[in-house]
């Protein structure tokens, strides 16, 4: 017999049971149900929850304390959210708590595909299923549309990662993370792609076979896209804390993928112990966060970190991973930092106008001085004040002053090759400055070789070697 509609207090009764399990994390006591219904008596209570026992409304287990329980019936008699009429695992209630939180159409989508898959009379709940559940993700990814540029959207659709792109672009604004190979959003656009052909049943396959691949599906969602981004974090802090011994590369690698600020999180509070890890899986490229780890930690295993800036990718023109790998070879022993040397004078990191080199250099010259490394010093020497035909022989430079004014550190002894490549440049850059011109012009901007106020000609660097060329061989002639 069909059990009687459940009357207001009745209802009442299963709401208080509801509210106070979802308020406190465990259901009610006799008399928690008392106080919350304003009875006199707990026998009142127990009358009541009988009665609703009886009828299915709700489960109690005997000889158990606090183990008032709502049936699916009763939490339909109170209105409860499908979520937990379903019984969703874990993943689930975590894909359709974000969903809904991110566009309430969502949560409620991805259920119906879950609820159809439950109804064995119905011969279509595979495909069905598999609709809503790609619809529901389909639908997330095109908030991110309009994010990318024209250009990137076009190049996406040629390779068939559109969704991704856009999905992409949703959670990581910044503009996607592509040192890990296959990212997060490429794989999410391979399972995708799987709930799409079954939906247009270009594949059929068994329901084991469909619920393995909505579990994978589901693991994805839930550990990796959806989370928030605090909940990332605790996540990479977990990772960091185990170690690279304990870590799993694929699923680190779809983690930093997330967004850029995850994998700037990561290399942030790296330590030493990833090192290895990190070069085994070629996941050291030429940038910022690479080369700020680094410096941080060039101190620990110096030939090791040199040994890795020397095979860095090729072609940054950065000045600030630059200077961020300038700052590991000064963090290191002078003899092994002084190999950065032939990585800044093989890819010219001198060459780009503006650049903001020369002081960090400078500190690194001065260094070499101090411990009497005079062949890399003359090395950088000329990296530092070479004469370029772009015009930079006649600009002024602070920086440039001070690097002749290194050389008066290095002992009069071994100031010869340095002197030799002062009168060098001095050349070029008066056959710079007049290409054509067979005569000496040098009166013109040059009145005496002594100091005179008249030479000052606003840091002509013309001016500042012929200074540091006097200053240096009146030592050496002494």
């Amino acid at each position: 017999m069909k059990p009687p509609k459940p009357t207001a207090r009745q209802i009442e009764t299963l709401r208080c049971i509801y509210e106070f399990d979802l308020n406190h994390g465990h259901p009610p006591s006799i008399g928690n149900v008392r106080q919350m219904l304003a009875l006199s008596s707990d026998q009142g209570v127990i009358e009541l929850l009988t009665r609703l026992e009886r009828w299915g409304l709700i489960h109690r287990t005997p000889g158990q304390a606090r183990s008032l329980k709502l049936t699916k019936e009763g939490l339909l008699a109170v209105g409860a959210p499908m979520s937990q009429l379903l019984e969703l695992n874990p993943s689930q209630r975590t894909i359709v708590k974000r969903l809904t939180e991110i566009d309430p159409k969502l949560g409620p989508m991805y259920m119906g595909g879950l609820r159809v898959l439950r109804d064995q009379g119905n011969s279509e709940r595979i495909a069905q299923s598999a609709h809503s559940i790609r619809e529901s993700t389909m639908h997330l990814s095109n908030i991110g549309k309009g994010i990318a540029t024209p250009s990137e959207e076009m190049e996406a659709k040629k390779s068939n990662r559109n969704n991704a792109l856009q999905l992409e672009r949703f959670f990581d604004p910044l503009g996607g993370v592509r040192s890990f190979g296959q990212n997060l959003y490429d794989l999410w656009n391979k399972e995708h792609d799987f709930f799409i052909k079954v939906s247009h049943h270009a594949i059929c396959p068994t329901e084991e076979e469909y619920r393995l691949q909505l579990a994978r599906y589901e693991e994805l969602l839930s550990n990796i896209v959806l989370p928030l981004q605090t909940e990332v974090y605790d996540r990479i802090d977990k990772t960091l804390a185990g170690g690279p011994k304990t870590t799993n590369p694929q699923k680190l690698a779809l983690l930093l993928s997330r967004n850029v600020e995850s994998r700037r999180y990561f290399y942030r509070k790296a330590d030493v112990r990833w090192l290895e890890f990190l070069a085994k899986n070629a996941w050291l490229p030429n940038d910022w966060e690479v080369a700020e780890y680094l410096a941080r930690i060039a101190s620990d295993v110096p030939d090791a970190v040199m040994t890795i800036i020397e095979n860095l990718p090729k072609g940054s023109a950065d000045s600030n991973v630059q200077m961020k790998l300038i700052e590991a070879a000064k963090n290191m022993p002078l003899k092994i930092g002084a190999r950065i040397i032939t990585r800044i004078e093989s890819e010219k990191w001198m060459e780009p106008k503006n650049n903001w080199l020369e002081r960090p250099l400078n500190g690194l010259l001065k260094n070499l001085i101090d411990h009497a490394l005079y062949e890399d010093a003359l090395r950088l020497t000329v990296v530092l004040i070479a004469i370029r035909p772009d015009g930079a022989g006649r600009k002024s430079s602070n920086d440039y002053k001070e690097t002749l004014k290194l050389l008066s550190g290095i002992p009069d002894a071994s100031i010869a090759p340095f002197i030799k490549l002062l009168v060098r440049l001095l050349g070029e850059a008066i056959s710079t400055e007049l290409p054509h011109k067979n005569k000496d012009y040098s009166t013109s901007w040059r009145t005496a070789i002594e100091d005179h106020k008249e030479n000052d000609v606003y840091g002509d660097k013309r001016s500042l070697l012929v200074d540091a060329i006097r200053d240096a061989l009146e030592r050496y002639l002494d």
